[in-house]
């Protein structure tokens, strides 16, 4: 069998649970072929060991150039006329609710083509689009174009993807929701659809890539150190964390916070850092590999990431297959990973009171990080992990069983 991916902006930061499925799927005896809309800022690269790799193996749709783009609308123009045709009307239908321009819509077409003709030639059985905003018309475009039929992945609330979400949901085979609360969401905002469009398809880590502490680490116990992880911008509120190890050392705790990650809010991050006089016992790591990450994440007392809005969050799997005694906050799909009291604590996410007492809880009374910690590793090895999501797909696609 071959599939297709397509998948923005691909190897970005946050890809790497996706190319951790890729993997999975490919091990099972799958032929994949990457696409992508264009290659991520430098910035916002992955720095991962998979991304030259990823890159390579990528075509990337929106650089493929005027040459390449002519070329494929010719030859969809000349095999399948009234496919284009029938793609080139979406760039109309549904405008009221579009989320781009008509001009940006129509540019859509040439690079459709071009993924249209690669399906085509590639005799690719399906795509499979980590995405529902615009890389979901392309895929309805390219089905319209050639035949090829497309699945979906949703990550991120339904408003997140601008418009024409009934088109996409329509024309795709599946929409695979990576949490519970979004699955519900669809099946009640598109009764229309027949309820088996939509299935629940939880993403995950690598569990054997993802070392447990030891539980005699006597050095960790001697530690307050807290690490949060990822990208610096105004939803994750690692402005929050910050001010915590302050309030901390008000209180007589002395912690010091390690944060891995970059982005747009780390000029005023260092500003809060210096208001608050945290020079000493705070440190900006600016973005890192995943074998970084792991290792600050076995390096420390208790991991905490109070975001406002978080579909569902990898980095607490992450943090939890270290052993580490993870807190989140009750949004979004967060309470579907962690167990309050159980395997890690929630807290409200507009009360800053409640995140300082969770973050001493853990910091002062090791025997709650050990049993937050072997917990949350197991639920992990049991729900969360990667190829538990390879084998929905795999099901799906008649591969399960071969």
């Amino acid at each position: 069998m071959k599939v297709g991916y397509l998948i923005p902006e691909f190897p970005g930061q946050t890809h790497v649970w996706m190319w951790r499925e890729i993997r999975a799927v490919s091990d099972a005896g799958v032929e994949v072929h990457l696409f992508s809309t264009r290659r991520p800022i430098a910035s916002d690269r992955a720095r991962h060991g998979f991304a030259d790799e990823a890159e390579r193996s990528c075509v990337y749709l929106g650089e493929a150039g005027w040459a390449s783009w002519i070329s494929s609308l010719i030859w969809a123009l000349v095999s399948h006329p009234l496919g284009l045709l029938a793609a080139a009307g979406l760039v109309w239908r549904g405008r009221s609710d579009a989320e781009g321009s008509l001009l940006g819509d129509l540019m859509l077409v040439p690079p459709a083509c071009v993924l249209a003709k690669c399906c085509s030639r590639n005799k690719i059985d399906r795509l499979h689009i980590h995405s529902c905003g615009r890389s979901a018309i392309l895929g309805v475009m390219a089905k319209r174009i050639c035949g090829v039929s497309f699945s979906l992945v949703l990550n991120a609330d339904l408003q997140f993807w601008g418009g024409r979400l009934g088109i996409k949901f329509a024309e795709a085979e599946r929409v695979y929701c990576i949490t519970e609360w979004l699955l519900h969401d669809c099946k009640n905002k598109f009764a229309s659809l027949p309820d088996s469009r939509f299935r629940l398809c939880r993403i995950g880590v690598d569990v054997a890539h993802w070392p447990s502490r030891h539980e005699s680490s006597d050095h960790l116990e001697q530690l307050h150190r807290v690490i949060t992880v990822g990208r610096l911008n105004a939803a994750k509120r690692i402005d929050l964390v910050i001010r915590a190890i302050a309030a901390l050392r008000d209180r007589g705790v002395d912690a010091e916070l390690r944060i891995a990650g970059d982005g747009p809010e780390r000029e005023r991050l260092e500003s809060l850092i210096a208001e608050l006089g945290l020079q000493a016992r705070v440190v900006l790591l600016g973005s890192v590999s995943e074998s970084q990450v792991k290792q600050e994440l076995l390096g420390g007392s208790v991991f905490v990431l109070p975001s406002r809005s978080e579909p569902l969050g990898v980095v607490y799997m992450e943090a939890m297959a270290t052993g580490a005694a993870v807190i989140g906050t009750r949004a979004g799909g967060v309470g579907e990973i962690i167990d309050d009291g159980i395997d890690g604590l929630l807290v409200d996410p507009h009360s800053f009171e409640d995140l300082v007492d969770a973050v001493e809880r853990c910091l002062v009374n090791s025997d709650l990080r050990r049993q937050l910690g072997r917990a949350g590793r197991r639920k992990i090895e049991e729900r969360f992990d990667s190829s538990i999501a390879a084998k929905v797909l795999l099901e799906d696609w008649g591969v399960m069983g071969r």
